[in-house]
């Protein structure tokens, strides 16, 4: 596939992110919006201001779609993410480790310790309440009910498929560059090559390959 470029990203609106790849939230949604960056953004801003309500609306959210994530992009976003982010995508990871995928980010070696999202009190909140259940054989400590679960917290599939054009052409073409690259150019079919490795961040010749047989459509 050769080397991959940069990704550019817009100012972050972490609200309205959310909103686009399918979080219930007062907000305006971006359309399409990046799902690794999303996820990547949000968590690490979570985590430095004890966000509990998004930190759960993005487990939740890997608990119905993550299916759908493109775990190796995500984890070269986490390169340049805080120790803590690095962390709880670990523990992500060790909560879903059945499924293949997210056995890239556990290559490294497990922490001694195991860290806890409260400043104080964990051992209390899990005397009274227990652990959540989802992380107990996992690198994070959380008590029970810190990270509630609500319905109509998260679109279902069949619903984000009709609003985010990614999520849809990866349910098509499997999660790949190819999904990402062929939505931007349904998205602004006059993209040149150049532009359109610079907006998806890859290589120019997967770009072009891809707008080559887009444009057989066109014809």
């Amino acid at each position: 596939m050769g080397h991959t470029r940069e990704l550019l990203h817009p100012l972050d609106d972490i609200p309205s992110m959310l909103a686009g790849i399918g979080c219930n939230l007062n907000a305006f949604p971006i359309v399409n919006a990046d799902i690794e960056y999303t996820l990547y953004k949000a968590s690490q801003e979570a985590l430095e201001h004890l966000d509990f309500r998004t930190l759960s609306l993005i487990v939740h959210w890997i608990d119905v779609h993550e299916s759908i994530v493109n775990v190796p992009r995500l984890k070269r976003l986490l390169r340049t993410s805080t120790t803590e982010t690095q962390r709880l995508w670990r523990a992500i990871a060790e909560w879903r480790q059945e499924h293949h995928k997210w056995q890239s980010l556990l290559r490294s070696k497990a922490p001694v310790d195991r860290w806890e999202l409260l400043p104080v009190g964990t051992d209390f909140q899990i005397s009274r309440k227990g652990e959540d259940p989802r992380f107990m054989d996992t690198d994070l400590r959380i008590p029970n009910g810190l990270l509630p679960i609500r319905e109509g917290d998260v679109l279902s599939p069949k619903h984000l498929i009709q609003h985010h054009p990614t999520y849809a052409n990866r349910v098509r073409f499997g999660v790949c560059l190819r999904a990402d690259l062929w939505t931007q150019l349904e998205i602004e079919p006059s993209l040149s090559a150049a532009h359109l490795a610079k907006r998806v961040g890859c290589a120019f010749a997967s770009a072009w390959e891809v707008k080559r047989d887009f444009e057989l459509f066109a014809d």
